[in-house]
């Protein structure tokens, strides 16, 4: 799987135009991408997946990827919470393809978390 964010430079204006061309991680090398996970964003990833996140973490969830990918490219800038429009944003990029279901769950899992609801049951999307 490649993840992308083409010419979107914040969540701020919810543009749809992100795809899945590879992106570029040259600024942060593979292992110190989960240092790019503030805090909110590492508890949205526990409350989406059940599984905690730290800068050691060996083993992630794609779905911490993903927002990992967003922080370093610029497209959720510093201090930018992650919102109901961004999780929807990543529910359309991952719309039909082999990560739907796993990116369904997790997405779900987050937006209830972040509107107070309970969570549906987990799913480990760690592949």
């Amino acid at each position: 799987m490649s993840l992308s964010v083409n010419s979107a430079p914040s969540i701020a204006g919810l543009a749809l135009s992100r795809t899945s061309a590879p992106r570029a991680t040259e600024e942060q090398p593979g292992d110190k991408l989960m240092s790019l996970l503030t805090a909110s964003d590492r508890e949205v990833v526990y409350q989406a997946t059940g599984r905690r996140v730290d800068d050691s973490s060996k083993i992630v969830s794609m779905f911490a990827v993903e927002i990992a990918l967003d922080r370093q490219s610029g497209y959720l800038f510093a201090g930018q919470e992650i919102s109901p429009a961004y999780l929807q944003l990543l529910a359309t990029k991952y719309a039909g393809d082999e990560y739907s279901q796993s990116f369904g769950v997790a997405i779900d899992n987050a937006l209830s978390y972040l509107t107070g609801q309970a969570p549906q049951a987990a799913l480990d999307v760690t592949a």
